[in-house]
C-alpha cells in the first residue's frame, strides 16, 4: 500500500528553513503496527507546524526527508529521537535550504508487502524536483 498525502502551502512560511534527512532503525514492533500509529500522529502535527517531507518504511527501518521552518524541524526531530518506536537515528544531511523538495507532500508511506517497483516510480516522481542527493539517499535506502 502507499499512501500519499498533499496539504495546501500556506500553512507556515519562515525565512530560515531547515531539511532534515535522517535514516533509523524501527524497534520490535512490526510495520503494520508502526506506520499507523506515525501516520496519525505526524500528519496533523506537521501540517499545524509547516513541517513537510516524506517518511518511507522499508525492511525494518525508515528514511524521512523534514522540512520547513527551523524551530518546527528541530521540534520535530527532538520528538523523533524521544520516539520508542525509533533506535539508531542517523542524520544523512541537515542544512538550510530556500526551497522546499516536498511542499505537497505531507508524508508517503509503502508496506513491506507492496511491489518495489510502483514504490520506485512514485520515488522517482516526487524527487524529481529534489537535489540530486535526496534521490541518491532514497535509492540506496530502497536496495539495501
Amino acid at each position: 500500500m502507499i499512501e500519499v498525502v498533499f496539504r495546501q502551502r500556506n500553512v507556515i512560511y519562515a525565512d530560515v528553513m531547515r531539511q532534515i534527512i535522517y535514516e533509523s532503525v524501527a524497534t520490535d514492533r512490526s510495520a503494520e503496527d508502526i506506520a499507523p500509529d506515525i501516520l496519525r500522529f505526524a500528519r496533523p502535527e506537521n501540517g499545524l507546524n509547516g513541517v513537510t517531507g516524506l517518511l518511507l518504511f522499508a525492511n525494518g527501518r525508515f528514511l524521512q526527508v523534514l522540512e520547513g521552518p527551523e524551530e518546527s524541524v528541530s521540534l520535530t526531530m527532538d520528538r523523533i529521537r524521544a520516539d520508542p518506536r525509533h533506535r539508531d537515528i542517523a542524520i544523512l544531511a541537515d542544512r538550510p535550504i530556500e526551497k522546499r523538495a516536498f511542499a505537497d507532500w505531507g508524508m508517503a508511506y509503502r508496506d513491506e508487502g507492496h511491489p518495489a517497483d510502483l514504490l520506485d516510480d512514485r520515488l522517482r516522481l516526487m524527487v524529481s524536483g529534489a537535489p540530486p542527493e535526496i534521490g541518491d539517499h532514497f535509492r540506496r535506502f530502497l536496495h539495501a
